[in-house]
């Protein structure tokens, strides 16, 4: 199904009024994607980044008829985060790469299992060290019916396991995604906003905050993700009257029991 069946679905459920609103945003949003690919192709060009570029070319394929929620091109994610480090003035080829394919292999409806995982990398076209990092930002279940919150625990628990580049590009790009994620929980219901505020001020922060002592080389990125993120996290908090935003309990709750508060 093409961008635009898929889109016409969406805003087939609409008003007229928020149709017309929806198209014109959506126009922007395609205007902001061709702008990105623009200045992503040109700058991994001009600066020989030549993972980057197959990964850039990989991911353009992977996701080109994928929408999100509200109907932008997928790539619109991915591209964001790219380009939010290219204005950190960070060049990186490695990093650059697994921000472009970090959502490629992940499927929508399940979480891989880990010998399904290693078979998925080695399709990526890029070198083991980025699928590496790919690996650890990828979520996989040890066994079937296997709790999400034990799941998940593992998961954000692994990119600080060992202080190798592999691990510290992982982080990196897991926090910019989660950056770029919070920043459109406006368009979730009141559950799902709930489950990203806990499931970040759980697992996600007090690892990111361990991350700016293990590279302390880095410590500056990171912090200023961790910052970005707690801005966003409060602003949620606020508008959304959540009482106690480190409930762990109630974020097991929420990631054990898919019925809990629906």
């Amino acid at each position: 199904m093409t961008i635009q069946e898929q889109r016409e679905i969406i805003l087939s459920k609409l008003s007229e009024e928020e149709r017309q609103k929806r198209i014109q945003y959506l126009e922007e949003s395609d205007f902001k994607v061709a702008k990105m690919r623009t200045r992503l192709k040109t700058h991994y060009t001009d600066l020989g980044l030549m993972e980057s570029i197959r990964a850039f070319n990989y991911m353009c394929e992977v996701h080109g008829e994928q929408i999100r929620k509200n109907g932008e091109q997928y790539i619109i994610h991915p591209m964001s985060m790219a380009c939010r480090i290219m204005t950190m003035r960070i060049i990186d080829d490695h990093l650059s790469a697994t921000h472009l394919l970090h959502d490629s292999i992940e499927p929508e409806d399940r979480y891989l299992r880990d010998d399904e995982l290693q078979k998925a990398l080695l399709i990526l076209p890029v070198n083991d060290s980025i699928r590496y990092s790919i690996g650890l930002m990828t979520i996989t279940a040890t066994y079937e019916n296997e709790p999400v919150s034990v799941i998940k625990r593992r998961y954000f628990q692994r990119f600080i396991e060992r202080p190798t580049n592999e691990h510290l590009n992982a982080i990196i790009t897991k926090a910019n995604d989660r950056n770029d994620n919070l920043r459109t929980l406006t368009n979730l219901n009141i559950r799902s906003i709930l489950k990203n505020i806990l499931e970040t001020n759980v697992f996600f922060l007090p690892n990111l905050k361990t991350a700016e002592k293990i590279w302390p080389e880095h410590e500056k990125i990171i912090h200023d993700f961790r910052e970005r993120i707690e801005d966003i996290i409060r602003i949620h908090v606020f508008y959304n009257k959540v009482e106690n935003p480190y409930d762990e309990e109630e974020l097991i709750r929420l990631l054990d029991d898919p019925n809990y508060l629906k």
